[in-house]
């Protein structure tokens, strides 16, 4: 995942990936700043989108968000949407996370940006395993 890179100074710069070429780059916004939850991303180089392939097998699933682009009320026929984004949508787009990702990209760029993320999660993670390293079971060990 994309975002968890960033919190370890992983993430590749845009021109790394344009010489690696990634098919697939995973986000979850949530992994940046804590907020929103449900919100992520697929990041899809056009030419491994057929690799997805289709994600509903006509009649045997619910559709919803806007996957369809026609069906027939009493038929189990229905004509999908031909967008890649388009077959992985099952429901309401989550507006209200949406709307909030460019604030949190903003804030987080105010508090230094994701090096401080990364020297942030090292601290955390250094002081924890130093206090949990001098806990002592009751039976001394």
């Amino acid at each position: 995942d994309a975002a968890k890179a960033c919190a370890i100074g992983g993430l590749l710069s845009l021109q790394d990936a344009k010489s690696v070429k990634p098919d697939f780059i995973p986000v979850s916004f949530y992994k940046l700043f804590g907020f929103p939850t449900g919100i992520g991303a697929l990041l899809v180089r056009r030419e491994a989108a057929e690799l997805l392939g289709q994600k509903r097998e006509a009649g045997h699933c619910f559709f919803g968000g806007g996957t369809l682009a026609a069906a027939l009320a009493g038929e189990t026929w229905q004509r999908f949407r031909p967008e890649p984004s388009a077959k992985f949508s099952d429901g309401t787009e989550n507006f209200l996370g949406i709307v909030s990702l460019a604030p949190g990209l903003d804030r987080l760029d105010l508090l230094g940006g994701f090096g401080t993320v990364k020297r942030h999660a090292f601290a955390v993670a250094f002081h924890a395993a130093a206090k949990l390293s001098r806990l002592r079971h009751p039976n001394g060990r």
